[in-house]
């Protein structure tokens, strides 16, 4: 930028405009409530800029209408576009049935995980040019207390105090400065100094996403790490399924190389997923909707909330610690839930609330009630197993309506015998135990060799092998409090020990 940007003081309410033209500008099924006036210090130009940001999730949420500038409401405002959300590819959360809109191609592009930075151009009433950046829910990029985003940014493209930014010798920036029809560019700040789930081998990083134009029409930035593009909407499900398959044995592989654990902490996956754009011939995003296409732990992780199950995590820490006779205290909380500051973070304050809310003397028998799972495929001896623990108080079902009738009993040991082998469906019958106040559920799951379930089984072996391949180990992030998985019968009687009393 070659003019000077001279600060001016303005009264806060000089770009306040009718809200009808706010509404329209932002499209359809925003209403008013959704649109919020902004009157801010543009960091990166140390000038005034007033206008609305869309709080509406959507195509155009987060998007701005900038309607004065430096103390000079304009004449014309101006509707600059924001990152759009990404959605699921799924059409429900039952059967994750991948659902997508027909395109003329679709491109898999890598999902970098850290903040959203979109790099913008917006002008005065005399026609000269800023350059700044936003995050999805800001006019402009901040320090909060969840990251110095600001500094961060301003440290990678190296501006000083006082400094104006820039973009005429940026390499990063060039396409921006070099396209009148280009609005802005979508980057992810990521890096080491930008912590997030994902482990990164470098400190800092504008990664590239995205080029928007004046009309809103979006242009994937692509690269060598992209996979596609593709022609057929029928094989994306197929595609789908293997890409979170290759990134969740990425992870896996990561963390069993440093020694890590399956959990939501900082640092304990490799890559987050891809981001599926359906294009178009001109190679533009079909009606700004993009998708996110991630590997099944980092969904685990993401889909989490404080909700019943963790509810039950919490009232069982508690049980145990009065049962060791320790203090219950959020440090002897956290501790028996072996939450890292990353997991602590996100529901820290919930279980606090939560615990103090509960009867001030926590009684040791607070639910003595358990259920067990005993799981696998056909041919595995889960039935078997289940029916020789009823000598030890077990009662047997498989329906979940005689599960809950068993229940009602104070000191209810409950197996649940089913196969159970996608985990979709593992959770729901977990969820729904956890708010019924159960605080033990366990599962044991039989993981036999192919060929031995395919010599007992009734079924088919196609059949038989079909289920194998497709089978999906439990993990304790499931909400399950123990997890067994026996791979041969050799083990099968020390590991169950445990529920013979």
């Amino acid at each position: 930028n070659t003019h000077k940007h001279i600060a001016i003081m303005t009264d806060k309410n000089i770009g306040k405009i009718r809200m009808p033209i706010v509404v329209s500008a932002f499209g359809p099924g925003v209403r008013k409530y959704s649109c919020k006036y902004f009157y801010r210090e543009d960091p990166f130009n140390h000038i005034d800029v007033c206008g609305y940001i869309c709080k509406k999730d959507g195509t155009t949420g987060g998007s701005l209408l900038i309607t004065a500038v430096n103390g000079v409401r304009l004449d014309e405002p101006q509707m600059i576009y924001g990152c759009p959300k990404l959605y699921y590819p799924y059409e429900d959360f039952v059967d994750y049935k991948v659902a997508v809109p027909e395109a003329d191609s679709y491109l898999f592009a890598i999902k970098w995980n850290g903040m959203n930075a979109l790099l913008y151009r917006y002008y005065d009433n005399d026609g000269n040019a800023y350059y700044s950046i936003k995050s999805k829910g800001m006019p402009f990029l901040a320090n909060t207390p969840y990251g110095n985003y600001l500094d961060l940014a301003k440290e990678f493209i190296g501006m000083g105090e006082g400094d104006i930014l820039d973009i005429s010798g940026n390499q990063h920036f060039a396409a921006l400065l070099d396209d009148d029809s280009l609005q802005s560019m979508a980057f992810e700040l990521c890096g080491r100094k930008e912590r997030h789930l994902v482990k990164y081998d470098f400190d800092l990083k504008f990664a590239p996403l995205f080029k928007t134009y004046d009309d809103g029409s979006i242009c994937p930035i692509t690269s060598e790490d992209d996979v596609g593009p593709f022609y057929d909407m029928s094989g994306i499900p197929e595609q789908v399924a293997a890409l979170q398959a290759t990134d969740y044995q990425e992870n896996v592989k990561y963390r069993e190389e440093v020694g890590l654990t399956e959990k939501y902490e900082y640092d304990h996956f490799i890559i987050e997923g891809r981001v599926l754009y359906c294009l178009d011939a001109d190679g533009f995003v079909l009606n700004r909707k993009m998708f996110k296409v991630k590997p099944k732990d980092i969904e685990e992780v993401h889909w989490s909330n404080f909700n019943t199950n963790m509810q039950g995590r919490v009232r069982e820490a508690i049980t145990k610690l009065v049962n060791r006779d320790k203090e219950i205290n959020t440090a002897n909380i956290r501790d028996e839930l072996d939450m890292g500051d990353k997991e602590w973070g996100r529901f820290g304050s919930d279980i606090e609330n939560y615990y103090k809310n509960l009867e001030t003397e926590v009684p040791v028998d607070i639910d003595q009630r358990k259920v067990l799972f005993v799981s696998g495929i056909s041919g595995t001896g889960k039935t078997r197993l289940a029916n020789s623990l009823k000598a030890h108080g077990w009662a047997v079902t498989s329906k979940m309506g005689e599960v809950k009738d068993w229940l009602t009993q104070p000191d209810a040991k409950v197996i649940v015998d089913h196969r159970f082998i996608l985990r979709k469906n593992r959770k729901k019958w977990v969820n729904v135990l956890k708010s019924l106040g159960v605080l033990q559920v366990d599962i044991v799951y039989l993981d036999l060799p192919l060929e031995v379930c395919q010599g007992r089984s009734d079924e088919e072996s196609d059949t038989v092998a079909s289920a194998h391949r497709n089978r999906e180990r439990p993990f304790e992030k499931e909400g399950f409090d123990n997890v067994v998985v026996i791979a041969s019968e050799q083990l099968l009687e020390d590991n169950i020990a445990r529920y013979h009393q």
